[in-house]
């Protein structure tokens, strides 16, 4: 009877398509993770940085007084605050500071406590003052007002306070993000009459930080959800790779390594082989009755061709071989060779041993004999270390040296078989076999792919092994390259500085918001780079003032080579409309009342590198200066001299 066999078209299942992406998207963001908490934890080590610590060293408060009738409370709190930066290496920047004072956890004021910004540099303090003075309608209950009389006997209120900050930090010349951190004060502030505190002084408080919680919730902090590390079988990816997965990956990561760090030895210090000759051999004795007699004397050199490595030989072992019969051995001085050096050895053979030779092998031995050329082995096991620049050492080595010699014998410095010719020896590591084995060389066992659990397949989890495998070893790759470039090129950073700026015109009209000006600049651009150049694409520079941009230049491109300065002269003039509010126009007059202004320049580039022949892509880089520029009249300043700024970039 026939058999009909049908054959049905393969249908993709589309669970295992939802968890291969599944298992994609996991690995990616595990991934990036990873390198985000490896790059912090690097930080934190290499810069060990601690928060600030702001404190509040005195409080006089003169007037707290509280009606019923009408709800109003009328005060006058004066206050003196610290801002201390413990940081070795870093800097902060604090561009805004608010403070809310509360009462019962009503607001009654508020205050700015920052106009301009200002910086606290590494290990100093900075010093605030704040007042905070009038009246405001606030509602207290039954209990709150109970609780204000009961302050009112004692002479001692309790006032919280509230700080929202802007800060940036700074790390050298780099400076990062805007951070905004909340601070809350709790002060017990006595009351005081005519300067005198009618019950005790008060005591500086401590501030604490409270960076994640919202405002209108000041309880007790919220505890993180209960981690579970149930295990739920074949549920967990971890069970369901089984050993094969994590040991593959484990040795992935491990020849990765392996063949990155030699990579980057052979980048930085262009290892080349230490060549090995003997140049001269004199064999004045070579009989065999029951015994081998002999006598040999070789020249042999060693020369080290790198640049960059010198090597140690902590021990030199030369051995004399007839066939595979050892007849005599030499233990030859220590050394260190220099780079570029060559070095002699001569070691002396000379005796008599005891050798077994069977009928092939002494046979062998009347035919060279009647020749007068003997076929000899001359092996060199070594132990070296190697010398990396001025300082690393690697571990000791032992690789083995085999040179092949024919040697004529020579009687009374003469030879009748012709003269012994330079012979170069062979380098290789010393085997790990027995002796006594020297059959053929044995396979490594078969290599398996088979996962515990999951028969002839791997599943999920060894698709996800695979992928952090992979998605590691790029970010190896990548890390690797940057090192090896940083160490070829040793880029520094370009310096900017604004070395002069003259300003002959800063005129503003309250009744136009026209702003008159005439700002002319030079502009230093240090390569401190020896291998490395700059294309300078995109100059675009703009000025500044209370952030109401008043003026732009374009300039023109350039190249700047390695080791070079540039002088940039752009000269801002005109006028231009501005919007300055209340406390900007109280700012302009001050600044108009002594001379200076401050004034911001921002240089927007579009540069390229040349590493050589080898052009990067472009990048924009943020050129930011804050200058202090006096008015000038007829050449002269009034307010001193401009002084040489340096800037900062960002990107």
């Amino acid at each position: 009877m026939p058999i009909t066999v049908h054959q049905y078209p393969h249908k993709t299942n589309p669970t295992n398509a939802v968890a291969v992406a599944a298992a994609v998207i996991t690995a990616f963001s595990i991934s990036v993770i990873l390198i985000i908490f490896l790059a912090y934890i690097i930080a934190w080590f290499i810069l060990y940085p601690r928060t600030f610590k702001l404190h509040v060293t005195d409080a006089k408060l003169t007037k707290f007084n509280f009606t019923t009738n009408n709800n109003i409370l009328q005060y006058k709190l004066d206050l003196n605050i610290s801002l201390r930066n413990p940081n070795k290496k870093v800097t902060i920047y604090f561009d805004k500071i608010k403070a809310n004072a509360l009462y019962e956890g009503q607001r009654f004021d508020t205050e700015s406590l920052t106009e301009l910004g200002f910086k606290v540099d590494r290990k100093s303090t900075h010093f605030l003052n704040a007042t905070f003075a009038g009246q405001q309608l606030i509602e207290l209950d039954a209990h709150e007002i109970s609780e204000f009389n009961a302050e009112k006997s004692a002479g001692v209120y309790s006032i919280d306070l509230r700080f929202y900050l802007r800060i940036r930090i700074g790390i050298g010349d780099f400076i990062a993000g805007k951070y905004k951190p909340k601070v809350k004060c709790e002060l017990e502030v006595p009351l005081s009459s005519q300067g005198n505190s009618s019950t005790a002084r008060f005591e500086t408080t401590r501030c604490h930080k409270q960076f994640h919680l919202d405002e209108a919730y000041y309880g007790p902090s919220i505890p993180p959800p209960t981690q579970s590390y149930r295990r739920h079988g074949s549920d967990d990816w971890c069970d369901d790779c089984g050993s094969c997965c994590c040991l593959i990956s484990f040795l992935l990561q491990l020849i990765g390594l392996v063949v990155v760090t030699i990579a980057l030895v052979f980048l930085i210090f262009r290892p080349s082989k230490v060549k090995i000759h003997v140049t001269d051999a004199s064999l004045t004795l070579f009989n065999f009755t029951t015994t081998l007699n002999y006598n040999l004397a070789l020249n042999i050199t060693i020369r080290n061709p790198n640049k960059m490595i010198g090597i140690y030989y902590d021990s030199i072992e030369a051995s004399a071989f007839f066939g595979d019969q050892w007849f005599g051995s030499v233990s030859l001085t220590p050394f260190y060779q220099g780079h570029k050096n060559t070095t002699v050895l001569s070691p002396v053979f000379e005796g008599q041993q005891l050798v077994s030779l069977g009928a092939s092998d002494l046979s062998v031995f009347n035919s060279e004999k009647s020749a007068g050329v003997y076929d000899i082995n001359v092996k060199l096991n070594l132990k070296i270390r190697f010398k990396l620049g001025n300082k690393l050492k690697t571990w000791r080595i032992k690789p083995e040296v085999k040179c092949d010699l024919m040697v004529p014998l020579s009687s009374n410095g003469k030879s009748g078989a012709g003269t012994f010719e330079a012979t170069k020896c062979e380098t290789k590591k010393q085997s790990h076999l027995n002796g006594a084995y020297y059959g053929p060389s044995i396979p490594p066992p078969a290599r398996t792919y088979h996962c515990p659990g999951l028969g002839d397949g791997c599943g999920c989890g060894c698709l996800i092994c695979f992928l952090l495998e992979f998605i590691g070893t790029i970010v190896v790759i990548v890390g690797v390259a940057i090192l090896d470039f940083w160490l070829i090129f040793s880029p520094n950073r370009v310096n900017f500085y604004v070395t002069d700026a003259s300003l002959t015109q800063f005129d503003f009209a309250t009744n136009t918001n026209t702003l008159n000006y005439n700002l002319a600049l030079n502009i230093n651009i240090r390569n401190p780079n020896k291998k490395i150049g700059i294309y300078y694409d995109n100059i675009e520079a703009s000025v500044f003032f209370e952030d109401q941009r008043f003026g732009t230049e374009f300039l023109t491109p350039f190249y700047q080579g390695h080791k070079n300065t540039t002088i940039l002269s752009p000269v801002f003039k005109g006028q231009q409309l501005v919007l300055l509010g209340t406390s900007e126009l109280l700012v302009f007059n001050s600044e108009k009342s002594i001379g200076v202004y401050y004034i911001k320049v921002r240089l927007y580039l579009g540069i390229r590198f040349k590493l050589g022949k080898v052009k990067t892509w472009r990048i924009k880089p943020k050129i930011k200066c804050d200058l202090v520029v006096p008015l000038s009249s007829n050449g002269n300043s009034v307010a001193g001299t401009f002084q040489t700024t340096k800037c900062r970039i960002g990107f």
